[in-house]
């Protein structure tokens, strides 16, 4: 038995892969942690949660991402990190 290759029907399966490769939006180097995505009205706001833990408010209107601070408390002016657990107040 004897394997023959065609070497036109090779080059076009390479062309052909390349270009289905370029259409989904594959990058060589990865896109990293985010494996995941996420739908947003264009005049809506979403809030995201990273690996470490710091919230982010996604405007997709101005392509912007904001980190969510605290505003009062004893973590005024830090990020807000939800796996952090919050210092509860004794009241005297």
């Amino acid at each position: 038995m004897q394997i023959r290759i065609d070497v036109k029907s090779l080059v076009a399966g390479f062309i052909l892969g390349a270009v289905v490769f370029l259409a989904m939006g594959q990058a060589l180097g990865g896109a990293g942690k985010s494996d995941f995505g996420f739908a947003v009205d264009y005049r809506g706001y979403a809030v995201v949660r990273d690996n470490a833990g710091v919230a982010y408010l996604i405007d997709p209107q101005a392509a912007r991402a904001e980190i969510i601070e605290h505003r009062d408390g004893p973590y005024r002016g830090r990020a807000l990190d939800l796996s952090r657990t919050v210092k509860v107040e004794e009241k005297k």
